[in-house]
């Protein structure tokens, strides 16, 4: 489900894994008549949200969910409030929803999670080429955490740089092309500092 349907549950989920399996498919006017394409689709994301439903609703104190709401208020009632602080503040019981991941072996972890990560890619396009970026962007990770860089900085990359570069494109139609329109404002150096510019280095051996 993409960002801009983050917390609106199950029915948005279903609704958009359905238009986007009818989008993608071959013979999208069997749609609606029973098909499995159909109906497996909305059921798989409407069972998916279940455990993305935990993320807004304990970061960020917003129900993905109509049984994440009730934990939301079990929460409230006592006396927890959802948000960053959450998780420093209440280390013990928030860990305590995940643990359950742990005691998972890993033999059956890593294969799953592979399994999923290498059908999920391919399924996007089917295209061998996805699966090669794939791989090539497990190995790159893995020189990256053996050379003592965090692999965090470099995962939000991936996901914040297309939305850097269109937002890069749309300043720069407003600025008529000129990037001298950047640097016209006082706050400028300020911006560069949280971009990390002045310590190139400083993501260097940061525990991942």
């Amino acid at each position: 489900m993409p960002y801009w349907t983050i917390a609106e549950g199950a029915a948005v989920g279903a609704f958009f894994a359905y238009s986007e399996a009818k989008r993608r498919a071959k013979d999208p006017k069997a749609f609606g008549t029973g098909i499995p394409k159909g109906i497996i689709a909305p059921e798989t994301a409407n069972n998916a949200t279940v455990g993305g439903a935990l993320v807004p609703t304990l970061t960020l104190g917003v129900p993905g969910s109509p049984a994440a709401a009730v934990l939301l208020g079990a929460l409230l009632i006592q006396g927890l409030t959802p948000g960053p602080k959450l998780f420093s503040e209440e280390p013990d019981l928030m860990y305590a929803i995940f643990v359950g991941v742990i005691m998972v072996p890993m033999s059956v972890v890593v294969p799953t999670v592979m399994l999923l990560s290498f059908v999920g890619i391919y399924s996007v396009s089917n295209s061998v080429f996805n699966v090669g970026v794939l791989l090539g962007a497990g190995i790159l990770g893995y020189v990256v955490r053996k050379l003592g860089y965090s692999i965090a900085p470099l995962s939000i990359g991936f996901v914040l740089g297309p939305i850097l570069e269109n937002s890069l494109r749309q300043s720069l139609t407003i600025a008529g092309g000129s990037i001298t329109e950047y640097f016209q404002y006082a706050y400028w150096p300020n911006d560069l500092w949280g971009l990390g510019a002045d310590d190139p280095l400083g993501a260097r051996h940061i525990p991942p």
